[in-house]
């Protein structure tokens, strides 16, 4: 229990400091000395790892007191993370204000430049930004292509960068920085709020669960259908083993929800498959039987719904024997040797 609260002392300590990363007593004398900026964002980044180190070893310990301890209670973890952001994009800032005399200086945008595409300042083809309205599922994805694009861009101001932003964030996002101006010094403030917002690991992960819980159960035959049913679990479950989830533990409750989303002959070539095994299957077994099917029915052209060859044939054959019957009776048909008519000799009248 001592060691226990020692080391979360120590936590606590890191998270103060961290705090302390951007409270300078001279902030004038600081934005003049690059160098010391510099070192603050050195010491920023090394308490920042010792201090997540520590924290994924509070996690893994098997002390029973740790969730009620104030440390898991008070979720020191999330605001020291969300103070760090802050002071991490605060010092690069403030970096970038001793570069900004040495970039070129920045033209007018013009209305054709104000669309979601951005063109490289290579020879590349062009690349459409993507769009962010506020749901939990897309903001990871969003938010790796915006930072790769845009952000770890070194030829964007931070008012390009601004720009951007504004144009990429919709909806529930956008309306979260509509206050702020597009300036250089907003850049940083609207990116620190939206990833106060949706950088939330729990509702990451229960919006992920969300998406195999709402998926759709397949009603008829379909290689299209087989494959999306694919990628979205392929999609959900390897973003939850990115939030540290153990997916590979789920394969049960996995593959009990899913089989049931399955159309009728799909399941049924499933339980061929097990055949007599006892032995409860994997998720990747499911996931390669899952690709195997869909392949199978691509290659035999089975992509969407159809009316079999087999019961075609039949019918075909059916209407063709009806007919040939119809003809053969007509044909039998003796003409009246009297009054050569047709119909046979015992309804003549002459007879």
């Amino acid at each position: 229990m001592a060691n226990l609260d020692t080391k979360i002392a120590l936590q606590r300590s890191r998270f103060s400091l961290i705090q302390e990363a951007t409270g300078f007593d001279d902030v004038n004398a600081t934005r003049s000395n690059r160098q010391l900026i510099t070192a603050r964002l050195d010491m920023l980044e090394q308490n920042w790892n010792k201090f997540q180190g520590e924290h994924e070893i509070l996690c893994l310990s098997v002390s029973e007191n740790l969730n009620e301890n104030p440390y898991m209670r008070e979720r020191i973890y999330e605001r020291c993370q969300a103070f760090y952001i802050y002071a991490r994009a605060e010092l690069h800032a403030r970096l970038e204000e001793f570069d900004f005399s040495g970039r070129r200086s920045r033209s007018t945008f013009s209305d054709r430049e104000a669309s979601t595409s951005l063109m490289p300042r290579s020879a590349l083809p062009r690349i459409k930004l993507p769009t962010f309205s506020g749901d939990y599922q897309s903001w990871r994805p969003f938010c790796n292509f915006f930072t790769s694009l845009i952000r770890d861009n070194p030829e964007l101001t931070n008012v390009e960068e601004m720009h951007y932003l504004k144009m990429c964030v919709t909806g529930e996002a956008s309306r979260i920085i509509s206050n702020l101006s597009i300036s250089g010094d907003n850049f940083s403030i609207a990116w620190n709020l939206l990833m106060s917002r949706y950088e939330n690991k729990r509702f990451l992960i229960f919006a992920q669960l969300d998406k195999i819980i709402n998926l759709k159960p397949l009603k008829t035959k379909s290689a299209q259908g087989l494959r999306t049913l694919l990628t979205a679990l392929s999609e959900a479950t390897a973003a939850l083993r990115s939030y540290g989830c153990a997916v590979d533990t789920w394969d049960p409750l996995l593959l009990h929800l899913i089989v049931k989303l399955l159309d009728s002959e799909s399941r049924e070539a499933w339980e061929v498959k097990l055949g007599s095994s006892i032995a409860y299957p994997t998720f990747p077994q499911f996931e390669g039987f899952l690709i195997g099917r869909t392949r199978a029915m691509e290659n035999l052209g089975l992509s969407t719904s159809h009316t079999p060859v087999a019961a075609a044939a039949g019918n075909y054959r059916s209407k063709v024997a009806a007919h040939v019957t119809a003809s053969t009776s007509d044909s039998n048909l003796s003409a009246c040797p009297l009054c050569e008519l047709s119909y046979s000799l015992a309804r003549c009248e002459q007879y």
